[in-house]
């Protein structure tokens, strides 16, 4: 979602709620840093300055990462878990609104399936990914 239109929802950092959304949607809810940063597409000192933002407002908390002792990875607290929670109804208000406006019915369904195929094919090359590099 652009600046623009997260800033829409007064209230809402649109940075912040990139790293929140990235961290809810992690494996086991907990994700590295640089994960983050390579996810939300910002230079990982960008990042940091999020993570600790999020880290003053008790959004987010870091944890040791059992594979890695030199590492944290960061987690979502209830407080994050409620941001995240009350911002949803407000971008999938604009998502409608958005596409409502742009696109007939028609195409709006035309568009959810060539998104599921993308979907299912970005999924189906992780997996290869994955499978090459002995899952790792």
């Amino acid at each position: 979602m652009s600046t623009s239109s997260a800033n829409l929802i007064p209230g809402h950092d649109e940075a912040l709620l990139r790293v929140l959304v990235t961290i809810r949607l992690a494996p086991e809810g907990a994700i590295r840093a640089k994960d983050i940063s390579t996810q939300v597409l910002k230079s990982t000192s960008h990042t940091s300055r999020l993570i600790d933002r999020a880290e003053a407002c008790k959004l987010i908390e870091r944890r040791p990462d059992p594979s890695d002792r030199r590492a944290h990875r960061v987690v979502l607290t209830r407080k994050g878990e409620a941001r995240i929670d009350a911002y949803v109804p407000h971008a999938i208000a604009l998502l409608d609104r958005t596409y409502g406006e742009a696109l007939s019915p028609g195409e709006r369904k035309a568009f959810v399936d060539l998104l599921g195929r993308v979907e299912a094919t970005a999924a189906k090359l992780v997996l290869e990914l994955e499978q090459r590099s002995g899952g790792t």
